[in-house]
């Protein structure tokens, strides 16, 4: 899935991936840290994205096996993610899901697709992070919303160089990408777990369940509270609860954290315009148009350091209220 935002009324909702590096974490402990997070949230529901069986990790172990190379270990894995003769996992648009959700569908979006090859690759001793790839976001009507895409893929560092993967074939020449932290990787699965409620009750015509809504979206803020996009959804979703005062204060915090983003600003003039109008622009990850397949087979792209170039994100220049700027860390080398 790319990575959406939402408008209303039409809105814009919001799914980033750009935002400050921070530590990397092992599974167990990033899910005590969602837990310290999310005070009270059931442990069921603290999902580690990247978080891979070890059944798993010994059949890629067996795939791989005697390749020595980082490059040629990542290309295998690579291809065992994605060929018959590996998993044979397919590209699936509106699914938001883990690792371990990928195993089980058979496929996912470009989220899942990514954090089961960073569980992978860290797993067998490779550094692999989470790539903010959005470009330009493709954007789209669903729920009386605008829907704005972005986009996640890999960097698996190499002693040989920085590998890039896309599961989507994407990774242009020349663009710049920004590292995700792990939190914020979280944090954009939380807040597509949002759109897919949406998105699921679009396709069943049935009403947006807006508090489950809300309550994902908040979720993601509470992750990565630097997440612009998350409260820029947090805010759509309270306008579309009634709470003018709450989307108002949501809106306007994005806007703080990234004064670049588009859909906060929108929002607001819609916001303005009508005591009853709805949002304008919502974000999410979700990987291509829904007029497109939902399923296909993957096209994973690997590009060498000579076609792309890696970035941290800048440090947001607004914390939210009671919340530290997350602080920069550069990319390994």
């Amino acid at each position: 899935m790319r990575t959406f935002a939402l408008l209303a009324s039409i809105s814009w909702l919001a799914t980033a991936c750009a935002t400050s590096s921070g530590p990397v974490y092992a599974p167990e402990s990033l899910r005590s840290e969602l837990g310290r997070r999310l005070p009270g949230v059931p442990a069921n529901e603290l999902v580690v994205p990247f978080e891979v069986p070890e059944d798993t990790v010994s059949l890629a172990r067996q795939y791989v096996g005697a390749v020595r190379s980082d490059k040629e270990r990542v290309r295998a894995l690579v291809e065992f993610v994605s060929s018959e003769k590996g998993l044979g996992l397919s590209y699936r648009w509106a699914v938001n899901n883990s690792a371990k959700a990928t195993l089980g569908d058979k496929g996912g979006n470009c989220l899942g697709l990514s954090s089961l090859l960073v569980g992978l690759s860290r797993s067998l001793g490779l550094r692999a992070f989470y790539l903010d790839a959005t470009r330009d976001p493709e954007r789209r009507e669903e729920a009386s919303l605008k829907v704005a895409a972005g986009h996640i893929a890999v960097v698996v560092l190499t002693k040989d160089g920085p590998l890039f993967i896309d599961f989507t074939g994407e990774l242009p020449r020349g663009w710049r990408y920004r590292r995700m932290s792990d939190l914020q990787a979280t944090a954009h699965y939380y807040n597509n777990l949002g759109y897919e409620i949406i998105h699921r009750s679009t396709v069943d015509g049935t009403d947006v369940p807006w508090t489950q809504v809300q309550r994902q979206f908040a979720r993601a803020t509470r992750i990565a509270p630097s997440l612009a996009t998350a409260w820029n959804n947090v805010g759509v979703a309270a306008s579309r609860l009634g709470r003018a005062d709450q989307a108002e204060r949501s809106y306007r915090r994005a806007s703080r954290l990234d004064p670049d983003l588009e859909s906060p600003r929108e929002n607001l003039e819609v916001l303005r315009s009508s005591a009853r109008a709805e949002p304008s622009f919502a974000h999410a990850d979700s990987g291509s148009s829904p007029a497109a397949n939902l399923q296909q087979p993957i096209q994973a792209r690997i590009a060498e350091a000579s076609e792309i170039s890696v970035e941290d994100a800048p440090t947001p220049r607004t914390a939210p209220e009671g919340e530290p700027a997350a602080s920069g860390a550069p990319l390994p080398r």
